[in-house]
């Protein structure tokens, strides 16, 4: 796609709110700190129970650049997804409620963009478990790009974390509005950023930390549940369909190895969702030819052995 970038283009920064009273006017300010100025923030109250939608009615009045949504609780998704119903900005980025960012988050964002002639621009994000977190130390700068062959392949690899997330990013807004969140799904982000990265065509990654990303052990995010090894599992299943049927065979392939390592070494480590998968042979569907040999060495160990030959290679080489 690649598109040339206007000269102060509108961002819209939509921000889902649910029993966040405890958080919510941090996020706000750090969002109205930001050194670009031409942005909306869409607050979407998704049926919060809290003090949180008068909050969200308060932040309203003090500035004209913030808009609410008050609508029923839906989830995550769907209150993303009303949020960029709302969104007239040309280019959209996401902000959990519990969460801040830098002053320089949106304009770093933008830079990345115009420097590389990218369609969608990522920074990375630093762990927090507290306030007054100042940006101030930062990583030796490093930018990698990636077409939309190369970004799912980071996607599955070392750059997970920094590109999964749907935060810490600028999505140009159309991509987005053609691409929804699924209601009512956890890892709603697994579902949905490698279709951006791959029909948007262009990705840019800055190791810039701009993203303060809270550390909540109660979140969804830190709760390891069956459900969510299911809607994990379900994306990536989905990621295979979706390269199978767009007819790109590297892509195709990669999802499918993606998906038998992680039932490999998930079900090594005792996972019942993914050795309830291998026991169904549910995963037989993805052992086509260009997965690899590797993969199906790895795959078929562990069925005949119950070890994961890859992490006994690993444990041998380091000895």
């Amino acid at each position: 796609m690649t598109a040339a970038l206007t000269e102060n283009p509108l961002v819209s920064i939509i921000v889902p709110v649910y029993k966040v009273e405890a958080f919510l006017d941090r996020c706000v300010e750090s969002l109205l700190a930001q050194s670009y100025e031409n942005i909306e923030i869409i607050l979407v109250d998704d049926g919060s129970p809290d003090a949180c939608p008068g909050m969200c009615d308060g932040w309203a009045e003090k500035d004209h650049r913030i808009q609410v949504l008050h609508k029923a609780n839906g989830g995550l998704s769907d209150a993303r997804n009303q949020g960029v119903k709302l969104a007239r900005g040309e280019y959209v980025c996401f902000v959990d409620s519990d969460d801040y960012v830098s002053p320089d988050h949106v304009e770093y964002l933008l830079g990345l963009l115009r420097d590389y002639g990218a369609d969608i621009a990522c920074g990375s994000f630093r762990p927090v478990s507290g306030d007054g977190e100042s940006f101030g130390s930062q990583p030796e700068e490093h930018v990698a790009c990636f077409d939309k062959i190369s970004s799912y392949k980071a996607l599955s690899g070392r750059y997970y974390m920094p590109l999964v997330t749907a935060w810490a990013k600028l999505f140009p807004a159309d991509a987005v509005r053609a691409n929804p969140f699924p209601p009512g799904r956890l890892h709603e982000d697994e579902a949905v950023t490698y279709k951006l990265f791959y029909e948007s065509g262009k990705t840019v990654l800055g190791n810039r930390e701009i993203y303060a990303y809270y550390q909540n052990e109660k979140s969804i995010t830190h709760t390891k549940t069956r459900k969510n090894m299911e809607a994990c599992l379900q994306a990536y299943e989905e990621q295979y369909r979706y390269f199978e049927a767009a007819g790109c065979p590297p892509l195709q392939a990669a999802a499918a190895k993606r998906l038998l390592g992680t039932l490999v070494d998930l079900a090594d480590r005792g996972d019942e969702v993914c050795r309830e998968f291998l026991a169904e042979k549910r995963e037989k569907q993805y052992l086509i030819s260009s997965v690899g040999l590797k993969a199906k060495i790895r795959y078929y160990g562990y069925l005949l052995f119950r070890v994961d030959l890859n992490k006994l290679y690993h444990r041998i080489i380091k000895k």
